[in-house]
């Protein structure tokens, strides 16, 4: 609730949909957007990319957050506890994942926990 009291706050709640449910269950059908930000279950970073790149406008971004998950990431081969590496190297695979992605341009940038930005393709091929 404090993020929807921010929102307010800055008078931006005509422009921003706050949507608490489960992401991977909220249907969002006929809705566009300029900017999705993941911020979630580390582990389904993938499904949510996957799942909500289909309402974001032609030339909409993802921000995504937590990359480099406490310093872990990239070194999920020295981790000891299971749970924690198989996480870890989602993680890794969801960034292998971004860089892949040809119909995204996607940044990496240190701040924070590490967070992407991908900005999908505006080749203006479906006009």
């Amino acid at each position: 609730m404090e993020c929807l009291k921010n929102v307010k706050k800055c008078g931006l709640d005509k422009k921003i949909n706050v949507v608490y449910q489960d992401a991977l269950e909220v249907n969002l059908s006929n809705v566009e957007y300029d900017l999705i930000f993941i911020d979630a279950a580390k582990g389904q970073y993938t499904k949510y990319f996957e799942k909500f790149k289909y309402f974001l406008t032609k030339d909409g971004t993802i921000i995504t957050d937590n990359l480099k998950f406490h310093g872990h990431v990239g070194k999920s081969s020295k981790i000891e506890s299971s749970n924690l590496r198989n996480l870890v190297k989602k993680i890794e695979g969801y960034i292998d994942f971004l860089q892949e992605n040809k119909d995204f341009d996607t940044k990496f940038y240190d701040v924070g926990d590490g967070l992407s930005v991908s900005v999908r393709h505006n080749d203006d091929k479906d006009e």
